[in-house]
């Protein structure tokens, strides 16, 4: 039998096999399996947190961030991250939280900062053009060639908008159009091509004018012309069924209003309309302007105010609309080509009517 050397004089055996295994075991490291399941799960909740505070409200899309994060941001980065998803400049939040949920088909007009401006960890503020995208699934924003990725639920957005950084620079309104409950659509207009741009906002005028319906039109500051809420109206004269919604942005129709207002003024323009001044004194209405008149499918009230026509041979125009008008926009197209055929005898400015800040807005971004 194999022996240990002498301790304190006496002589040890060696310890059985059995004993051995079993000390042996005692000295080996404890198994890591449950420490890495307490971490996991630690993990877990941190992660779990994390993505609750970084998702907001339960209404809005899930936010994650991911694109070219490996490494540390620059500060260009860190601008983007935050055009991103803050909530108060974040395009997140603008563009598909804001919009997303509901049972309204309906349109919203934004306009967003036409350059980022941001300040670093370091402190330092900078201002930086920048481009953005938005797509099912994800939101991105680039300065400097540097960009930052977003990461929000699928199935939301239905079609991917690009804007560049030279339209950005120029000024865009980005319209968003709720499809259906949770569907998105988007595109982008420079905002001087916009139709959505007013020259005044005045509540007193419009108080004053007793504005109650868009679009509405007043002529010479006394005469108001909004269309009526009915859908058709006959001619009697020819027994032509004329669709009422359409009169307000029909041209031969405008041109006949502008001529009336501007007394026959000028000829060549109101005499084959049927306008005609007779020996510079009173008007003859023949037709068509007569059938037309026959029904006047319109409500025409005084507004109370004296008259502000600006010269002989000029008629002013003010055009009463609010933002989100199909209407209005329709005619205001109408009415910048009869301005321009009517030459200097035509001026029309564009009045906003509704939310203040709203209005606002556009009135600051056509100027």
């Amino acid at each position: 039998m194999a022996t240990n050397k002498k301790s304190n004089g006496a002589i040890k055996e060696a310890p059985k096999k059995s004993e051995k295994t079993r000390e042996d075991k005692e000295k080996k490291p404890r198994s890591l399996k449950p420490v890495l399941y307490v971490a996991i799960a630690a993990m877990v909740v941190v992660i779990a947190i994390a993505a609750y505070m970084m998702s907001g409200p339960v209404t809005n899309p899930p936010l994650n961030i991911s694109g070219n994060q490996t490494v540390t941001m620059n500060m260009y980065q860190e601008c983007a991250q935050l055009m991103n998803k803050d909530t108060a400049e974040g395009f997140i939040k603008k563009l598909v939280s804001d919009y997303y949920l509901g049972t309204e088909l309906r349109t919203y007009i934004l306009s967003i900062p036409k350059v980022a401006n941001c300040s670093s960890e370091s402190g330092k503020w900078f201002s930086s053009p920048y481009s953005f995208e938005i797509g099912d699934g994800y939101v991105t924003t680039t300065l400097n060639d540097y960009f930052v990725k977003s990461n929000f639920k699928k199935g939301i957005v239905a079609n991917t908008m690009t804007i560049p950084s030279e339209d950005i620079a120029k000024g865009v309104f980005v319209y968003v159009t709720r499809d259906a409950s949770g569907k998105l659509s988007y595109v982008y207009q420079l905002i001087n091509q916009s139709s959505f741009t007013f020259d005044y906002y005045n509540p007193l005028l419009i108080d004053k004018y007793s504005i109650m319906n868009v679009p509405t039109i007043v002529f010479n500051c006394n005469q108001a012309v909004v269309a009526r809420d009915i859908p058709l109206v006959r001619v009697n004269s020819t027994g032509e069924i004329i669709n009422v919604s359409n009169l307000m942005k029909s041209p031969p129709f405008l041109s006949m209003l502008t001529c009336i207002h501007n007394k026959g003024v000028p000829e060549s323009i109101c005499r084959p309309l049927g306008i005609v001044m007779a020996n510079n004194q009173t008007m003859q209405f023949e037709s068509p302007v007569k059938d037309f008149l026959s029904v006047m499918p319109l409500i025409n009230y005084d507004t109370g105010v004296e008259s502000c026509r600006p010269s002989e041979g000029v008629t002013q125009v003010q055009a009463f609309y609010t933002v989100d008008c199909p209407e209005c926009d329709a005619q205001r197209a109408v009415l910048n080509s009869i301005e321009t055929q009517f030459a200097g005898a035509l001026d029309v400015s564009y009045y906003c009517v509704g939310d203040s800040a709203e209005c606002k807005r556009f009135v600051q971004a056509s100027n």
